[in-house]
């Protein structure tokens, strides 16, 4: 158990209900499956990773009862794969200072983060396209400034990026996740990360790493993004990886990708 949201949600919550809840050390999805077939109607906590991985496994015909998600945004293909293949998708999010904070039922997006949990008081951005950092209120009055950004729409709480992870472009706002979402549309890729690095001037470049089955030409992806993409939001920096290196508990760290060597030269934007 690796994070606050398994102890926390998976757990305590369990125990607080009088229910004994089976901690899985096994990381096979093959052995996981076998386990969650065993329990019929029981609710899966894990990592947006592993859930991934599991996706993959899981007939939609035989679809899995319940899984819950957080930590971080499962991508678009995923989470549309994945909402064919559980009865039940539910997502929360929270912070290790405050614990589970919102919770999303009756997902229609994948940084849906529902509505939040009765004893806190959350404040965010307005709309999409005004997000702004998310900010908790506590009983008692204590507040906790989250740095992650987000806005409320119909009352419900979304998740847009790490203030830290945002891109500054010209003055221009570049969030990884909604580059990803149109970088993860081209066919052949199946795993993408972008991430900001310095060009020494107070600017940022966009970066992509992606991961493909075969050979496709960087000049292909910034096409195909500059047909899908403002002109701030197109990646100049592109890489083809063999696999995007995530932390234990499934996250990508971006600030590793970003501090592993100096921009290049900026290019061009087409």
């Amino acid at each position: 158990m690796t994070h606050s949201y398994g102890l926390i949600c998976g757990v305590l919550v369990a125990l607080r209900r009088g229910v004994q809840p089976v901690i899985i050390r096994n990381l096979n999805p093959k052995y996981i499956l076998r386990k969650l077939r065993e329990a019929p109607e029981s609710i899966l906590y894990s990592s947006p990773a592993m859930i991934s991985t599991l996706a993959m496994f899981v007939k939609e015909d035989e679809p899995l009862w319940a899984v819950m998600t957080s930590g971080t945004v499962l991508p678009k293909p995923t989470f549309e794969k994945l909402a064919r293949k559980a009865r039940h998708l539910y997502q929360q999010y929270g912070c290790s200072e405050a614990g589970c904070l919102s919770l999303g039922r009756s997902l229609a997006t994948s940084n849906d983060q529902g509505e939040p949990l009765p004893h806190v008081e959350i404040a965010a951005g307005t709309d999409a396209g005004k997000p702004g950092e998310i900010t908790v209120t506590l009983p008692g009055g204590q507040t906790v400034d989250t740095r992650d950004l987000g806005y409320f729409e119909n009352g419900r709480l979304h998740f847009v990026s790490r203030l830290d992870e945002m891109i500054n472009v010209a003055g221009f706002n570049v969030y990884p996740g909604e580059v990803e979402e149109v970088v993860l549309e081209m066919p052949g890729i199946s795993d993408a990360v972008v991430f900001k690095k310095s060009r020494g001037n107070g600017g940022d470049q966009v970066c992509l790493h992606f991961v493909s089955d075969g050979e496709i030409p960087a000049d292909a992806v910034r096409e195909f993004c500059a047909a899908r993409l403002a002109a701030h939001q197109i990646p100049m920096n592109i890489e083809r990886v063999e696999a995007i290196p995530r932390l234990p508990n499934g996250k990508i760290s971006r600030k590793a990708l970003s501090d592993t060597q100096p921009a290049p030269v900026l290019m061009a934007q087409p």
